[in-house]
C-alpha cells in the first residue's frame, strides 16, 4: 500500500479562517467571518477595492488563524455561508 494513503499530503495552500470589524458605524459590534487560501490581509483588502483618503484602513482584523487541523486535514469553506456574513460578537463568544 502506498504511504500517501496513510499520510495525506498537506495542501500547498495555507488555508486561514479570519474575522474583521468594519469601521462603518452601521456595522458597529459586528464581525465579518471568512475563509481564505490567499492570505488574510490580501483577502480582506479585496473586499475594499476603493482606497480611502490618507491611507486609512476601513477595517480591523480581529482573528486570523490556520484552518489546518493537527492531523493535517483542513476545515473547508463548505461550512461558511456563501459570501460570508456579519456576526454579533460579545467578549469570549467571539472564538
Amino acid at each position: 500500500m502506498n504511504t500517501k494513503e496513510y499520510f495525506p499530503q498537506r495542501p500547498e495552500a495555507y488555508p486561514m479562517i479570519y474575522a474583521y470589524s468594519d469601521s462603518n458605524p452601521l456595522y458597529k459590534g459586528l464581525l465579518k467571518v471568512g475563509y481564505t487560501e490567499k492570505g488574510v490581509e490580501k483577502r480582506v483588502a479585496q473586499q475594499y477595492p476603493t482606497k480611502p483618503p490618507a491611507g486609512i484602513v476601513p477595517y480591523k482584523i480581529i482573528l486570523a488563524q490556520s484552518a489546518m487541523r493537527n492531523d493535517g486535514t483542513r476545515s473547508s469553506k463548505g461550512g461558511m455561508v456563501k459570501g460570508g456574513c456579519f456576526w454579533y460578537c460579545r467578549g469570549r463568544l467571539c472564538k
